[in-house]
């Protein structure tokens, strides 16, 4: 004899979801505020509009978002990426445009979404599992972004072009981390850098690196 299907379920499960959505939001938010360690449980969920028992019954530890979260920032960071570095967007532009391009745009999503990469990045450190994404992760942005730039090897300088791209995109990668996301751990002799000067910096050392020609540039 089959089970009577219960008639609530599908209810129950779809304000389970947006009481999730409304939770992620709200982490969303506020890790731009503060980090991941001073966040509370009670102010995610004051501001996702929840009860406290809500939060336990759809999420269980705090811990438990960071995983949320890093589904949710990857796939915005992905989508972004493939836009931002589509070979059709550079198709009448030199190495040197196209950098300037990307450095801006990098500095400015960076900037965005600095608190939560700052979480990915430090969960990373001490979760073999979150490593793995993360891992997985940055070969997806590393075969996307050097792909771009690969489609101006011609102007590079000498050396092996792919490996030429592999060490600018660490430098950009290092660069963003410290110039951005971590910057308060620096000392700040421009006493508050804007970002359209960072970004010109990072584009300048991307392009003298790869072309080899800094004096003109």
């Amino acid at each position: 004899m089959q089970a009577a299907r219960d008639p609530l379920r599908p209810t129950r499960q779809r304000r389970s979801q947006r009481s999730l959505e409304r939770i992620l939001e709200a982490l969303d938010s506020l890790i731009e505020e503060k980090t991941f360690e001073e966040i509370t449980v009670s102010e995610v969920c004051t501001r996702a509009g929840v009860a406290v028992g809500t939060f336990y019954d759809r999420v269980g530890k705090k811990d438990a978002l960071l995983e949320h979260l890093r589904q949710r920032v990857y796939a915005e960071m992905l989508g972004k990426i493939d836009k931002a570095f589509a070979p059709e967007r550079f198709a009448g532009l030199d190495l040197a445009e196209m950098l300037t391009i990307n450095a801006h745009e990098m500095v400015a999503l960076h900037r965005r979404r600095q608190g939560a990469i700052r979480a990915m990045v430090v969960e990373a450190r001490r979760s073999a599992a979150f490593a793995a994404h993360a891992k997985q992760f940055n070969a997806l942005l590393h075969a996307r972004v050097t792909r771009a730039w690969l489609d101006k090897r011609e102007q590079f300088g000498r050396g092996d072009p792919e490996r030429l791209a592999h060490h600018a995109f660490l430098f950009a990668v290092g660069f963003l981390r410290e110039a951005v996301i971590w910057e308060e751990l620096w000392p700040d002799p421009s006493q508050g850098e804007e970002d359209q000067s960072v970004a010109a910096s990072l584009a300048t050392t991307l392009t003298c690196f790869l072309t080899q020609c800094c004096s003109e540039h």
